[in-house]
């Protein structure tokens, strides 16, 4: 007599499975498997790149840095010093008349 909800299922087999055959090598396949390994490597490069960018930019914000510690310090151990305060240099004007900026600002805008 079957039971009124079915047939039990059969006991699992012991048998192994095969894994799926691979994609078919079509032109149309072969090209997305290109342009996938091609993006990739692309992006592999970019961010070899970024990072060499980011440390010499970080390299540079480091030697001006120093290179302004040392001026300091040249101007701290000048004979005739005004103890401690910088006198007002003298920024020749560029071409319309305003004084020309000092590039402190690049020590501070590639830190991290």
């Amino acid at each position: 007599m079957v039971p009124p909800w079915g047939t039990p299922p059969d006991s699992p087999s012991t048998e192994l499975v095969s894994p799926p055959p691979p994609h078919a090598l079509t032109p149309e396949t072969i090209r997305i498997d290109r342009l996938e390994h091609d993006v990739r490597m692309l992006r592999l490069e970019w961010e070899e790149t970024y990072d060499k960018v980011h440390r010499l930019l970080g390299k540079v914000a480091r030697r001006h840095g120093a290179m302004l510690a040392a001026e300091k310090r040249a101007d701290e151990d000048a004979p005739g010093s005004t103890n401690g305060q910088d006198p007002k240099p003298e920024v020749p004007p560029n071409f319309h008349g305003a004084p020309v900026p000092s590039s402190a600002h690049l020590a501070t805008r590639f830190r991290r």
